[in-house]
């Protein structure tokens, strides 16, 4: 078993030894011959001379062999092989003991190189490729190829792990398309990777390759790849597709690339991700989807954003959740206690049913609503201040008396009371901002300089309580526990 590097989040398991065979099966062929095998543009496999091999023994002659291997490997039911066109075995059926059941094997028709090595199970398929690929840029195969034996194992004759069809390699958690991705990587030419440096790669197969090499630990491939999916996505080789835009692609795409920046550790590529899809959020109430559609972009975004920890998508996203379901608050008592914040994976996205929050979600929603009502009470009763500029010298008693009315006036005015909800500061606040941007009072009263930097100050409070959002919306966590060991009395809270 071969485990992931303590700063990586790939996946804990995904390497183990076979222990159904303890014997190498011996060749199924007493002649071998070479051949030209043509070079594929298509394909992933470099043009080489190779060792080809034909079966020329008769059938009955392979099912004794086989018989005897089956034996040997401790297997209760002799192989039922099937032959391809050219005469090759592709295929064979044997009884597991590990798993107590018949389970047929399918060599790779892509991937099963007679010249190679090494013999690794995925799934169901076989794939026998070359030891010295996969163990290159210090890997997790390179690691694992260095193992001793288990010698603890009660076997006359003990068997090489991955050196016939019999005892492969076992890849556990892993799928059979995912791995010929990073085989068709390994097995390319240097022409071939170009296709990775422009901004017609398909990007989910960019994605899953960067997944891969970093779970079996390529490290510097891996840097390589998470630049290459940074460059496609930032317009570094050009203008990305619409279908692989970030404004326009599916959220299931967005949790991808969120996912495998995140388990990287690409800072540059998270901040990019999350920078953008806040910016989504944000489009969402010009946008002409539907309510339904709407909320659940929005739920999505927050359940990701819990997820990895990203407070400032987490914040836009339950700010415009909140918005979104404020004079409707109430309904979300009804929420199943049980539901969770994946409870949405696997769902169909064309459904436009919203994904249901989970109760330390709704704890959230509701302390972010009365924070930030208390906050509008107290941004309401007094205007931003700024400094005085030069050559304004009835400043105190003149502009900032004048801007502070001016403030309170716009702040109780229809226009802005009425057309944004109670928990709607940004969107007050910007309402007040074109009011007081238009008010003839301020442009006669104010001197030029106290009026540009009195609009400053309107941008910049706007600025800060948009960056502040992830801290209205808190967990209570252990109140008494918590109180006492701080010292002091009163609801702990935690931040998002």
């Amino acid at each position: 078993m071969i485990s992931s590097s303590s700063t990586s989040a790939a996946p804990q398991s995904y390497l183990s030894s076979s222990t159904s065979s303890s014997t190498a099966s011996p060749s199924l062929s007493n002649h071998e011959e070479l051949e030209d095998i043509p070079f594929s543009d298509s394909g992933f496999e470099p043009p080489r001379k190779r060792q080809r091999t034909r079966t020329i023994v008769d059938h009955s002659a392979h099912e004794s062999i086989m018989s005897r291997d089956s034996n040997m490997s401790g297997s209760s039911t002799p192989m039922d092989p099937t032959k391809c066109k050219d005469g090759e075995y592709s295929s064979f059926t044997f009884h597991s003991e590990s798993e107590n059941q018949d389970v047929t094997l399918h060599r790779d028709d892509r991937f099963y190189l007679p010249d190679a090595d090494c013999v690794i199970r995925v799934g169901d398929t076989l794939f026998k490729v070359h030891k010295f690929l996969l163990a290159r840029d210090s890997s997790a195969f390179q690691h694992m190829f260095t193992l001793p034996p288990d010698h603890s194992l009660n076997t006359r004759h003990l068997a090489q792990e991955g050196a016939s069809d019999q005892n492969p390699i076992i890849l556990y958690g892993e799928s059979e398309d995912n791995f010929r991705v990073l085989l068709g990587l390994l097995y390319s030419l240097p022409h071939e990777l170009q296709v990775y440096h422009t901004a017609s790669v398909q990007l989910p197969q960019l994605i899953t390759l960067t997944s891969i090499l970093n779970k079996y630990h390529f490290s510097g491939t891996c840097a390589w790849a998470l630049c290459a999916l940074y460059n496609v996505l930032s317009g570094g080789y050009g203008t990305t597709p619409a279908q692989y835009s970030l404004s326009e692609c599916s959220e299931r795409l967005l949790e991808r690339i969120v996912e495998v920046a995140c388990v990287c550790e690409h800072q540059e590529l998270r901040n990019y991700v999350e920078e953008r899809w806040m910016g989504r959020i944000w489009g969402l109430n010009s946008d002409p989807l539907n309510g339904k559609r709407r909320e659940k972009a929005v739920r999505r975004a927050v359940r990701v954003a819990d997820t990895w920890g990203m407070k400032r998508l987490a914040g836009v996203a339950y700010y415009v959740l909140l918005v979104e379901m404020d004079g409707k608050i109430e309904r979300t008592f009804s929420i199943d206690p049980s539901s969770s914040a994946s409870s949405d994976e696997g769902t169909n996205e064309d459904d436009q049913t919203p994904p249901p929050l989970s109760p330390v979600q709704i704890i959230r929603l509701l302390s972010g609503h009365m924070s930030l009502v208390s906050l509008w009470d107290q941004l309401r009763r007094s205007a931003p201040a700024f400094a005085r500029p030069d050559g304004c010298v009835f400043h105190v008693h003149g502009c900032l008396s004048v801007w502070s009315s001016a403030w309170a006036e716009a702040a109780r005015s229809d226009v802005t009371l009425n057309k944004y909800r109670s928990c709607d500061i940004v969107g007050r606040l910007k309402r007040m901002e074109e009011q007081l941007m238009g008010n003839t009072d301020l442009q006669c009263a104010l001197t030029p300089g106290c009026r540009r930097k009195a609009m400053f100050a309107i941008r910049e409070l706007v600025s800060s309580v948009t960056d502040g959002l992830a801290g209205h919306f808190v967990d209570v966590v252990n109140v008494d526990e918590e109180a006492n060991a701080d010292g002091g009395e009163g609801m702990v809270v935690a931040p998002v």
